[in-house]
Protein backbone atom coordinates (compact mmCIF):
# COMPACT_ATOMS: atom_id res chain seq x y z
CA UNK A 1 0.00 0.00 0.00
CA UNK A 2 1.40 3.38 -0.98
CA UNK A 3 1.67 6.02 1.73
CA UNK A 4 1.47 3.71 4.74
CA UNK A 5 4.08 5.75 6.64
CA UNK A 6 4.41 8.89 4.53
CA UNK A 7 2.20 11.78 3.39
CA UNK A 8 2.98 13.98 0.40
CA UNK A 9 2.18 17.66 -0.07
CA UNK A 10 2.98 20.58 -2.37
CA UNK A 11 6.68 21.23 -2.17
CA UNK A 12 8.17 23.81 0.14
CA UNK A 13 11.74 25.04 0.49
CA UNK A 14 13.91 24.52 3.54
CA UNK A 15 13.85 28.31 3.99
CA UNK A 16 10.06 28.24 4.30
CA UNK A 17 10.31 25.49 6.90
CA UNK A 18 12.99 27.16 9.02
CA UNK A 19 11.13 30.48 8.88
CA UNK A 20 8.05 28.67 10.17
CA UNK A 21 10.07 27.12 13.00
CA UNK A 22 11.77 30.41 13.86
CA UNK A 23 15.33 29.12 13.38
CA UNK A 24 18.11 30.07 10.93
CA UNK A 25 18.30 28.17 7.67
CA UNK A 26 21.57 26.19 7.38
CA UNK A 27 24.02 27.84 4.99
CA UNK A 28 23.87 26.70 1.36
CA UNK A 29 20.73 24.62 2.01
CA UNK A 30 18.13 27.31 1.32
CA UNK A 31 16.89 25.68 -1.88
CA UNK A 32 16.45 22.18 -0.51
CA UNK A 33 12.96 21.00 -1.53
CA UNK A 34 10.65 19.14 0.89
CA UNK A 35 7.47 17.47 -0.37
CA UNK A 36 6.59 14.78 2.17
CA UNK A 37 6.41 14.05 5.91
CA UNK A 38 7.10 10.65 7.44
CA UNK A 39 7.75 8.68 10.61
CA UNK A 40 11.33 8.51 11.86
CA UNK A 41 11.92 4.95 10.67
CA UNK A 42 10.67 5.53 7.14
CA UNK A 43 10.70 8.19 4.47
CA UNK A 44 12.48 8.93 1.24
CA UNK A 45 14.61 11.75 -0.18
CA UNK A 46 12.65 14.99 0.03
CA UNK A 47 10.78 14.06 3.21
CA UNK A 48 10.94 15.56 6.70
CA UNK A 49 10.59 13.67 9.98
CA UNK A 50 11.05 14.35 13.68
CA UNK A 51 12.52 12.84 16.85
CA UNK A 52 11.25 13.76 20.31
CA UNK A 53 11.61 10.60 22.41
CA UNK A 54 15.03 9.12 23.07
CA UNK A 55 13.75 5.55 22.63
CA UNK A 56 13.44 6.17 18.88
CA UNK A 57 17.05 7.32 18.51
CA UNK A 58 17.90 3.80 17.30
CA UNK A 59 15.88 4.45 14.13
CA UNK A 60 17.72 7.61 13.16
CA UNK A 61 20.70 6.14 11.34
CA UNK A 62 18.53 4.11 8.93
CA UNK A 63 16.03 6.87 8.16
CA UNK A 64 15.72 7.78 4.48
CA UNK A 65 14.28 11.22 5.18
CA UNK A 66 16.21 14.31 4.08
CA UNK A 67 15.47 16.49 7.12
CA UNK A 68 15.13 15.68 10.82
CA UNK A 69 13.52 18.05 13.33
CA UNK A 70 14.68 17.29 16.86
CA UNK A 71 15.62 18.75 20.23
CA UNK A 72 19.06 20.14 20.95
CA UNK A 73 21.54 17.35 21.59
CA UNK A 74 19.57 14.67 19.72
CA UNK A 75 19.72 13.26 16.21
CA UNK A 76 23.29 11.97 16.19
CA UNK A 77 23.88 9.62 13.26
CA UNK A 78 21.09 10.96 11.06
CA UNK A 79 22.36 10.78 7.45
CA UNK A 80 20.56 13.95 6.31
CA UNK A 81 20.16 17.50 7.58
CA UNK A 82 19.33 18.00 11.28
CA UNK A 83 17.32 21.00 12.46
CA UNK A 84 17.65 21.56 16.20
CA UNK A 85 14.74 23.29 17.95
CA UNK A 86 13.74 24.01 21.57
CA UNK A 87 10.69 21.71 21.47
CA UNK A 88 10.58 19.01 18.77
CA UNK A 89 6.91 18.12 19.33
CA UNK A 90 5.78 21.71 18.91
CA UNK A 91 8.08 22.20 15.90
CA UNK A 92 6.64 19.08 14.27
CA UNK A 93 3.15 20.49 14.78
CA UNK A 94 4.24 23.78 13.21
CA UNK A 95 5.75 21.91 10.27
CA UNK A 96 2.51 20.02 9.65
CA UNK A 97 0.49 23.24 9.97
CA UNK A 98 2.64 24.70 7.21
CA UNK A 99 1.89 21.88 4.76
CA UNK A 100 -1.64 20.81 5.77
CA UNK A 101 -4.21 20.96 2.99
CA UNK A 102 -7.29 23.13 3.29
CA UNK A 103 -10.17 20.73 2.80
CA UNK A 104 -13.38 22.03 1.28
CA UNK A 105 -16.15 22.15 3.89
CA UNK A 106 -19.15 19.93 3.30
CA UNK A 107 -22.35 18.86 4.99
CA UNK A 108 -24.59 15.84 4.43
CA UNK A 109 -24.16 14.19 1.07
CA UNK A 110 -21.33 13.27 -1.24
CA UNK A 111 -18.61 15.82 -1.98
CA UNK A 112 -18.28 16.48 -5.72
CA UNK A 113 -14.60 15.49 -5.57
CA UNK A 114 -15.27 12.12 -3.90
CA UNK A 115 -14.85 8.96 -5.97
CA UNK A 116 -17.80 6.62 -5.37
CA UNK A 117 -18.43 3.38 -7.27
CA UNK A 118 -21.93 3.27 -8.83
CA UNK A 119 -22.75 0.05 -6.95
CA UNK A 120 -22.15 1.60 -3.52
CA UNK A 121 -25.24 2.28 -1.38
CA UNK A 122 -24.97 5.45 0.68
CA UNK A 123 -27.64 6.84 3.02
CA UNK A 124 -28.78 10.36 2.03
CA UNK A 125 -27.66 11.91 5.31
CA UNK A 126 -24.20 10.32 5.35
CA UNK A 127 -21.29 12.71 4.75
CA UNK A 128 -18.61 11.71 2.24
CA UNK A 129 -15.71 14.15 2.12
CA UNK A 130 -13.41 15.55 -0.52
CA UNK A 131 -11.10 13.04 -2.19
CA UNK A 132 -12.70 10.01 -0.51
CA UNK A 133 -12.60 6.73 -2.48
CA UNK A 134 -15.45 4.26 -2.01
CA UNK A 135 -15.10 0.99 -3.89
CA UNK A 136 -17.78 -1.34 -5.24
CA UNK A 137 -20.68 -2.76 -3.20
CA UNK A 138 -19.95 -0.70 -0.10
CA UNK A 139 -22.95 -0.01 2.18
CA UNK A 140 -22.92 3.17 4.27
CA UNK A 141 -25.74 3.65 6.78
CA UNK A 142 -27.32 6.91 8.05
CA UNK A 143 -25.18 9.41 9.93
CA UNK A 144 -21.82 8.00 8.86
CA UNK A 145 -19.07 10.58 8.31
CA UNK A 146 -16.10 9.75 6.08
CA UNK A 147 -13.61 12.59 6.31
CA UNK A 148 -11.53 13.77 3.33
CA UNK A 149 -9.02 11.49 1.60
CA UNK A 150 -10.03 8.21 3.22
CA UNK A 151 -10.43 4.91 1.38
CA UNK A 152 -13.23 2.37 1.88
CA UNK A 153 -12.61 -1.05 0.31
CA UNK A 154 -15.14 -3.10 -1.64
CA UNK A 155 -17.97 -4.96 0.06
CA UNK A 156 -17.44 -3.13 3.33
CA UNK A 157 -20.26 -2.02 5.64
CA UNK A 158 -20.25 1.12 7.80
CA UNK A 159 -23.06 1.18 10.35
CA UNK A 160 -24.93 4.22 11.66
CA UNK A 161 -22.92 7.19 12.93
CA UNK A 162 -19.50 5.63 12.42
CA UNK A 163 -16.75 8.24 12.07
CA UNK A 164 -13.89 7.54 9.66
CA UNK A 165 -10.95 9.93 9.50
CA UNK A 166 -11.50 12.47 12.28
CA UNK A 167 -8.31 13.96 13.73
CA UNK A 168 -6.51 11.73 16.20
CA UNK A 169 -5.88 12.79 19.77
CA UNK A 170 -2.57 14.52 19.18
CA UNK A 171 -1.41 17.55 21.17
CA UNK A 172 2.11 18.74 21.89
CA UNK A 173 2.75 20.23 25.35
CA UNK A 174 4.11 23.76 25.03
CA UNK A 175 4.89 25.25 28.48
CA UNK A 176 6.15 28.46 26.84
CA UNK A 177 2.76 29.29 25.29
CA UNK A 178 -0.44 30.70 26.73
CA UNK A 179 -2.28 27.60 25.54
CA UNK A 180 -0.41 24.60 26.97
CA UNK A 181 -1.57 22.08 24.37
CA UNK A 182 -0.54 22.72 20.76
CA UNK A 183 -2.71 20.80 18.28
CA UNK A 184 -0.80 18.48 15.94
CA UNK A 185 -2.41 18.53 12.48
CA UNK A 186 -3.24 15.11 11.05
CA UNK A 187 -2.41 15.14 7.35
CA UNK A 188 -2.66 11.38 6.79
CA UNK A 189 -5.73 9.26 6.10
CA UNK A 190 -7.58 6.03 6.84
CA UNK A 191 -7.43 2.97 4.59
CA UNK A 192 -10.17 0.38 5.16
CA UNK A 193 -9.68 -2.89 3.30
CA UNK A 194 -12.22 -5.10 1.55
CA UNK A 195 -15.01 -6.97 3.36
CA UNK A 196 -14.61 -4.92 6.55
CA UNK A 197 -17.56 -4.19 8.85
CA UNK A 198 -17.54 -1.17 11.16
CA UNK A 199 -20.11 -1.02 13.98
CA UNK A 200 -22.37 1.87 14.92
CA UNK A 201 -20.72 4.85 16.66
CA UNK A 202 -17.23 3.45 16.15
CA UNK A 203 -14.48 6.00 15.50
CA UNK A 204 -11.37 5.38 13.42
CA UNK A 205 -8.98 8.35 13.51
CA UNK A 206 -6.86 9.52 10.61
CA UNK A 207 -3.07 9.24 10.77
CA UNK A 208 -0.74 12.10 11.64
CA UNK A 209 1.18 11.12 8.50
CA UNK A 210 0.65 8.02 6.39
CA UNK A 211 -2.40 5.84 7.02
CA UNK A 212 -4.45 4.30 9.80
CA UNK A 213 -5.18 0.82 8.40
CA UNK A 214 -8.00 -1.67 8.90
CA UNK A 215 -7.09 -4.95 7.20
CA UNK A 216 -9.23 -7.01 4.86
CA UNK A 217 -12.03 -9.02 6.43
CA UNK A 218 -11.76 -7.43 9.88
CA UNK A 219 -14.98 -6.91 11.85
CA UNK A 220 -15.32 -4.16 14.47
CA UNK A 221 -18.29 -3.95 16.83
CA UNK A 222 -20.15 -0.84 18.06
CA UNK A 223 -18.58 1.93 20.16
CA UNK A 224 -14.93 1.15 19.49
CA UNK A 225 -12.09 3.66 19.27
CA UNK A 226 -9.17 3.12 16.89
CA UNK A 227 -6.44 5.74 17.35
CA UNK A 228 -4.28 7.45 14.78
CA UNK A 229 -1.70 5.40 12.87
CA UNK A 230 -2.99 2.08 14.21
CA UNK A 231 -2.30 -0.83 11.88
CA UNK A 232 -5.02 -3.45 12.37
CA UNK A 233 -4.40 -6.68 10.49
CA UNK A 234 -6.63 -8.89 8.38
CA UNK A 235 -9.49 -11.08 9.64
CA UNK A 236 -9.50 -9.62 13.16
CA UNK A 237 -12.59 -9.56 15.36
CA UNK A 238 -13.03 -6.65 17.80
CA UNK A 239 -15.92 -6.63 20.30
CA UNK A 240 -17.71 -3.55 21.60
CA UNK A 241 -16.04 -0.74 23.54
CA UNK A 242 -12.49 -1.73 22.70
CA UNK A 243 -10.02 1.16 22.58
CA UNK A 244 -6.70 0.92 20.73
CA UNK A 245 -4.29 3.80 21.29
CA UNK A 246 -2.27 5.44 18.55
CA UNK A 247 0.48 3.66 16.60
CA UNK A 248 -0.30 0.20 17.98
CA UNK A 249 0.26 -2.57 15.44
CA UNK A 250 -2.15 -5.51 15.57
CA UNK A 251 -1.44 -8.68 13.58
CA UNK A 252 -3.77 -10.87 11.51
CA UNK A 253 -6.49 -13.03 13.06
CA UNK A 254 -6.46 -11.25 16.43
CA UNK A 255 -9.53 -11.54 18.67
CA UNK A 256 -10.18 -8.81 21.25
CA UNK A 257 -12.93 -9.11 23.88
CA UNK A 258 -15.20 -6.22 24.78
CA UNK A 259 -14.08 -3.27 26.91
CA UNK A 260 -10.40 -4.06 26.45
CA UNK A 261 -7.79 -1.33 26.17
CA UNK A 262 -4.49 -1.48 24.27
CA UNK A 263 -1.77 1.11 24.83
CA UNK A 264 -0.05 2.80 21.92
CA UNK A 265 3.24 2.01 20.20
CA UNK A 266 3.21 -1.74 20.93
CA UNK A 267 2.99 -4.82 18.69
CA UNK A 268 0.35 -7.53 19.03
CA UNK A 269 1.28 -10.65 17.06
CA UNK A 270 -0.82 -12.79 14.74
CA UNK A 271 -3.64 -14.98 16.11
CA UNK A 272 -3.53 -13.45 19.59
CA UNK A 273 -6.62 -13.73 21.81
CA UNK A 274 -7.31 -10.96 24.35
CA UNK A 275 -10.00 -11.61 26.98
CA UNK A 276 -12.75 -9.10 27.64
CA UNK A 277 -11.93 -6.22 29.98
CA UNK A 278 -8.19 -6.67 29.60
CA UNK A 279 -5.61 -3.91 29.73
CA UNK A 280 -2.75 -4.61 27.34
CA UNK A 281 0.35 -2.63 28.36
CA UNK A 282 3.13 -4.39 26.43
CA UNK A 283 3.72 -6.27 23.19
CA UNK A 284 2.39 -9.83 22.77
CA UNK A 285 4.00 -12.56 20.66
CA UNK A 286 2.15 -14.59 18.02
CA UNK A 287 -0.47 -17.07 19.17
CA UNK A 288 -0.70 -16.05 22.84
CA UNK A 289 -3.94 -15.83 24.83
CA UNK A 290 -4.03 -13.16 27.53
CA UNK A 291 -6.51 -11.60 29.93
CA UNK A 292 -6.69 -9.35 32.97
CA UNK A 293 -5.26 -5.99 33.93
CA UNK A 294 -2.44 -5.82 33.24
CA UNK A 295 -2.97 -8.56 30.66
CA UNK A 296 -1.16 -11.82 31.48
CA UNK A 297 -1.03 -15.23 29.80
CA UNK A 298 -4.36 -16.90 30.56
CA UNK A 299 -2.92 -19.70 32.72
CA UNK A 300 -0.91 -17.22 34.79
CA UNK A 301 -3.97 -15.01 35.23
CA UNK A 302 -6.04 -17.98 36.40
CA UNK A 303 -3.38 -19.08 38.90
CA UNK A 304 -3.15 -15.56 40.30
CA UNK A 305 -6.92 -15.30 40.52
CA UNK A 306 -7.25 -18.65 42.28
CA UNK A 307 -4.50 -17.70 44.73
CA UNK A 308 -6.21 -14.40 45.55
CA UNK A 309 -9.47 -16.23 46.21
CA UNK A 310 -7.68 -18.64 48.52
CA UNK A 311 -6.13 -15.76 50.48
CA UNK A 312 -9.50 -14.05 50.81
CA UNK A 313 -11.09 -17.25 52.16
CA UNK A 314 -8.57 -17.50 55.02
Amino acid sequence: MEGLNISTFSEISLTQLTNCLGIPCPENQEGLVINAACGIGHGRPGSVTFLAQEKYQRLVKNSKASVLITDHGKGKGFPGLVLHVPNAYVAWAQCLELVAKDFSPWVSGIHPEAHVHPSAIIAPNASIGQGVTIEDHVVIHPGVVVYPHCHIGSNSILHANASIGADGFGFAPDPSAKQLWHKIPHIGGVHIGRHVEIGANTCIDRAVVGQTVIGEGTKIDNLCQIGHNVILGEQCIIAAQVAIAGSATIGDGVRIGGQSGIVGHINIGNNVSIGGGSGVTKSIADGQSVMGYPALPVEEFRRNFAASKTRQAK
